[in-house]
């Protein structure tokens, strides 16, 4: 099964699969045209896969499940119950960036104000993170699988270097 969002293996534009493409492993992009068969030499890329700088975020306000996808560096998607309700440029500046997404969900004759807050730092690490704010209560704090890998690389690293010291030392 292929996951829901993925770059083009082609032309590497973020493509929304349905349950049936990511089922099936088959889908066309609607960018190029490029058909992706399952036994392709090229495969799609997760948005949300370890290496990545992008993610997908998912929480559940009542009964909506809210999913903020972020493209780093082209857009940011907001869907709740799988329909799109915001897709946003991504705004990219020096050293880090603070993406601010307002949208509202009917409930009960009544627009609730939901906030997502998107935070990433780019220097010496990259850091992606993600807040969800449901009429002003916090739903979701998390930071992205493709930054928490670089974090666990950068410790095993040190440790490798400290052990390295101490075998020389000796």
């Amino acid at each position: 099964m292929i996951e829901e969002f993925i770059r083009c293996p082609n032309c590497k534009e973020t493509i929304q699969l349905n349950k049936q493409e990511q089922q099936d492993g088959f889908f066309q992009c609607p960018s190029c045209a490029y058909t992706f068969t399952g036994n392709d030499e090229k495969k799609p890329i997760p948005l949300d896969s370890t290496w990545s700088s992008s993610g997908t975020f998912t929480t559940k306000y009542k009964s909506h499940t809210i999913k903020v996808v972020v493209d780093y560096g082209k857009e940011v998607i907001v869907l709740v119950d799988d329909e799109v309700v915001v897709n946003q440029p991504y705004q990219q500046s020096f050293a880090s960036e603070i993406q601010t997404v307002d949208f509202t969900i009917p409930e009960n004759k009544k627009k609730i104000p939901m906030k997502v807050n998107v935070f990433a730092l780019h220097g010496s690490t990259f850091h992606l993170q993600c807040e969800i704010y449901g009429n002003g209560k916090l739903l979701l704090n998390q930071e992205s699988k493709g930054s928490k890998t670089i974090w666990y690389i950068l410790i095993v690293f040190f440790l490798i270097l400290l052990l390295i010291s101490i075998l020389i030392g000796n």
